[in-house]
């Protein structure tokens, strides 16, 4: 499911992406806010999703078995961090609870990026950050030291 979160769509993006980041965070305004600094800083509606309960956790599951933006990110999510399945059951259990699982598609694998996008994240109460694509997948610090 897409939270109702402005600034992510459901809409297919052009080509698959290469790498993405997904992390979870608690609170709606708290996602949202996310979401809106994300598009701020040049990441487009179609680069953003959110997923949220149960229909979140199932768009996980099913390993985006449908065609929309969320589910295609959810599927190429689990397809990375397919050696590391722990990442994707953990995102699986956090949506459940009602957390929003935001996934951002990464226009490389480039660790400065990912590290730009997760530090606007933590601005917004952001946790279990993982970098997952074609070859790589790990955690993202919670703090930085």
């Amino acid at each position: 499911m897409q939270d109702d979160t402005k600034g992510a769509s459901s809409e297919l993006p052009e080509g698959p992406p290469g790498y993405l980041l997904a992390c979870a965070i608690v609170d709606s305004d708290d996602a949202e806010r996310a979401v809106t600094d994300l598009n701020a800083n040049g990441f487009s509606r179609e680069s953003v999703a959110v997923l949220q309960g149960k229909e979140g956790a199932s768009a996980l599951r099913n390993r985006g078995s449908h065609g929309t933006l969320v589910h295609r990110l959810a599927s190429r999510f689990n397809e990375f961090a397919g050696a590391t399945d722990d990442f994707v059951r953990h995102h699986i259990e956090l949506a459940e609870e009602g957390q929003h699982i935001v996934l951002v598609a990464l226009p490389s694998g480039d660790s400065h990026e990912a590290e730009r996008v997760w530090e606007i994240l933590k601005l917004h109460n952001a946790h279990e950050g993982v970098v997952a694509g074609v070859g790589t997948s790990y955690e993202l610090p919670e703090h930085t030291t």
